[in-house]
């Protein structure tokens, strides 16, 4: 019995067993970590799990639990465990007096997946706005500063041309009210002529007093 305990307190998984009545009567140490509060563990044996456990209540773990114990078979349920602010995979094995419960964390994953996700999205919303095909040139651009704005968090997305020394706006996507499409600036009194010389992207962390180019970054009231 005490080898079984020290194996399954080396587990990286969190293991909970639980009764009919879901009451705990076994939890590892990885399960003892993620609990709400400091009890100590063998304080928690006997507890119903909603009481040592109360962000599953609400979770997709309570119908895995009822269908293993309904079916006889194993399920498995992807949560994500409020208190802890972690995402586990969860997998509940029944057995004639109750369950056996493994929670594996896969937060990382997860966060990678969802990552992966919103760009696929950007770059599906991407292809549908630039393929659109009674769109004017003036349309497209607009739909792409929008979602320009959207994706880097900023206020303004602008697309602005460079003619000599003046700097002028095309197409304007401002929720502050600070440009207007055909807006003209010096352009040495906007940062765009950096930008122009180098061809390259440039990011300023001052507070915006003058105008910054569009064609190549998002602006906001304050650059990062």
């Amino acid at each position: 019995m005490e080898e079984r305990a020290e194996l399954l307190d080396r587990m990286t998984d969190a293991f909970v067993a639980l009764d009919a009545d879901d009451r705990i009567t076994y939890l590892n140490a990885r399960a003892a970590g993620v609990t709400a509060g400091d009890r100590d563990r063998d304080d928690l044996v006997g507890e119903r799990v909603w009481d040592v456990f109360p962000g599953v209540i609400d979770t997709e773990f309570r119908t895995a639990l009822e269908r293993a114990r309904e079916t006889g078979k194993s399920t498995t349920a992807t949560i994500h465990y409020e208190p802890a602010d972690r995402f586990f995979e969860t997998r509940v094995y029944p057995f004639d007096s109750g369950v056996s419960v493994y929670s594996r964390d896969v937060t990382e994953a997860m966060h990678e997946r969802r990552e992966l996700e919103r760009r696929e999205s950007v770059m599906h919303r991407l292809h549908e706005a630039i393929s659109e095909r009674d769109a004017t040139f003036e349309r497209k651009v607009a739909s792409l500063l929008a979602l320009g704005r959207e994706v880097l968090g900023v206020e303004s997305g602008l697309l602005s041309r460079v003619q000599g020394d003046r700097y002028r706006t095309v197409v304007v996507d401002d929720a502050t009210g600070e440009f207007a499409e055909g807006d003209v600036v010096s352009l040495s009194s906007t940062v765009c002529e950096r930008v122009v010389s180098t061809e390259r992207s440039l990011q300023a962390s001052r507070r915006r007093t003058t105008p910054i180019s569009p064609s190549v970054t998002g602006s906001s009231r304050s650059i990062e």
